[in-house]
């Protein structure tokens, strides 16, 4: 998920806010949707990386910057967030009658709430970032991710597919597939930076296409989502465009609040479960959604902290 866009507006990539207004649906819809939804967004994360890498990599900071905005701010974000979503847990205890203990709270507040894994891959990107742009700059970038697609997701890919018969100690050393979320990274400013000719645009939307048939047969692989991941991304940054400016400022709006909307949706999962019991998917799905957009629209409003924290 990106931590901040670009700061001049009227030089912003439309295309990478319509990008993260998907991605965050798409996840807000793996945690509320139907089986057959969820089938279509399991690359939603995925997205949001490239979309990081994208606009980190190829981006000039001080190191005063890089301190505050990438390595501090994270850890902020994680704590003001576990705190708030561990205080929920401990009221739903409260009133459920469950036991409470030390233990299981400290637990809470170190884990953070089941979504929040994200904080700590993302967080493990930016203290790396230094790295990765040294490698995004350099002449060995189409090597460095032609060898991480082959060892951390076509050889993870065939291994869960059970193909040929490989065990984990044969190929233990070199499956990768810890890396895929790096190579998503640098994959997102390579294809951001390069308009590709025909032929490997076509290749681009047939693998594309390929992963898609996946989903829906339930193939579940890190070959099927990096295709359909980079496909998606290759697609609408490159060919959409949005003239309108009425348009244009609703969509800016919105992707502004999309890292708000990843994390405090799932309060809002649990308070129309608890609260109202709301047992249809598609409802919870448009009510979350649109909380989740609200509350964090006047979060940002709180100066100094708003923007910070969201």
């Amino acid at each position: 998920m990106i931590m901040d866009g670009i700061e001049n507006n009227n030089n912003r990539i439309l295309s990478l806010d319509i990008l993260r207004i998907i991605a965050c649906l798409g996840v807000i819809s793996i945690h509320t949707m139907p089986i057959w939804v969820r089938f279509v967004s399991p690359w939603s994360v995925s997205l949001f990386v490239l979309i990081s890498g994208s606009l980190l990599l190829n981006k000039d900071e001080t190191f005063a910057q890089f301190i505050h905005k990438r390595v501090i701010r994270i850890p902020i974000v994680f704590a003001v967030w576990s705190i708030l979503y561990t205080v929920i847990n401990l009221c739903e205890k409260n009133v459920d009658g469950i036991p409470i203990t030390y233990k299981d709270t400290f637990i809470d507040l170190v884990s953070g709430k089941y979504h929040m894994w994200f904080l700590f891959m993302i967080w493990g990107l930016y203290l790396l970032l230094p790295a990765y742009r040294l490698i995004n700059r350099s002449e060995y970038l189409k090597y460095i991710v032609l060898v991480l697609i082959l060892f951390s997701v076509i050889i993870p890919s065939v291994q869960e597919l059970k193909w040929f018969h490989w065990s984990e100690y044969e190929t233990g050393i070199i499956n990768l597939g810890v890396f895929y979320y790096p190579l998503c990274f640098l994959t997102g400013s390579f294809l951001s930076q390069n308009k590709l000719s025909r032929k490997y645009e076509i290749g681009i939307i047939a693998g594309g296409i390929v992963g898609l048939i996946m989903i829906l047969l339930g193939i579940g692989t890190l070959l099927r989502d990096y295709m359909c991941v980079i496909a998606v991304f290759y697609w609408l940054y490159h060919y959409v465009q949005v003239t309108n400016t009425k348009l244009r400022k609703a969509v800016y709006t919105i992707s502004e609040c999309t890292f708000g909307m990843y994390l405090m949706h799932d309060m809002f999962i649990t308070f129309f479960k608890r609260v109202f019991n709301v047992r249809s998917a598609e409802l919870k799905f448009f009510f979350v959604v649109i909380c989740a957009f609200v509350m964090t629209y006047i979060v940002r409003k709180i100066p100094k902290i708003g923007k910070y924290i969201t």
